[in-house]
């Protein structure tokens, strides 16, 4: 957790010290508060009947995320923040049943591309990455009393440490002005793990969700 802290004010400082050079000009800065839906993909290695356990497949996990965004001219905004995602996911690996709930903590680093449209309508483009941690990893299985740390289900397959990660991200969005000094956009993302975590035997290196974001102009 101190190196994902450490990570975001690094970039931080970096974002704010290199777009000096662009200027003055009022409003270049942005906050912006996303609420997040993702969906993540679990793993099956062969076909198995889930509906024998009603609720064993988990809906859209919830998320949110904070972006400090600085723009460099007309088109383009650098940015950083922190992210919290809350996740679940189901596997069915070596004949056993499995279901996951975690927390990814990570710093994203983004590039964003306006597109204007109209003089308060855009859409847009972000790519970046994403650098974190998963922590709090609990795992059940049918027949479990409820959720248990994983290191305490001894059958949990290829349980490790390796939680740290760096995924690719990728969204496009539209966004609208509300009033002066405020956004409201909307946009579907995608997400790559480009390392893979042990938990990556549970669930697909890709994941999907829409983000719901408010900016505030400054």
């Amino acid at each position: 957790m101190k190196r994902i802290t450490f990570s975001f004010f690094t970039m931080l400082a970096i974002i704010l010290f290199a777009t000096t050079l662009w200027g003055q000009e009022e409003k270049k800065n942005n906050l912006t508060i996303s609420g997040i839906l993702a969906r993540y993909i679990s793993i099956e290695d062969q076909e198995y009947d889930w509906d024998r356990h009603e609720g064993y497949h988990r809906g859209p996990s919830p998320g949110v995320e904070l972006v400090y965004m600085r723009s460099l001219g007309n088109s383009f905004e650098l940015g950083t923040g922190i992210n919290y995602q809350l996740g679940f996911v189901s596997s069915y690996i070596n004949n056993h049943e499995r279901r996951f709930k975690f927390n990814d903590i990570c710093v994203p680093v983004l590039l964003k591309r306006n597109f204007r449209i109209k003089k308060h309508e855009n859409w847009y483009a972000t790519t970046g990455l994403y650098f974190g941690k998963t922590k709090n990893i609990n795992a059940e299985y049918p027949t479990s009393p409820g959720f248990r740390p994983v290191s305490d289900i001894t059958s949990t397959d290829y349980y490790s440490d390796d939680c740290k990660y760096s995924d690719l991200y990728l969204d496009f969005g539209y966004h609208t002005s509300l009033q002066k000094t405020g956004v409201f956009s909307f946009a579907p993302f995608f997400k790559y793990r480009i390392n893979s975590t042990w938990l990556n035997y549970h669930q697909n290196k890709f994941h999907f969700g829409i983000k719901i974001n408010y900016s505030i102009k400054f």
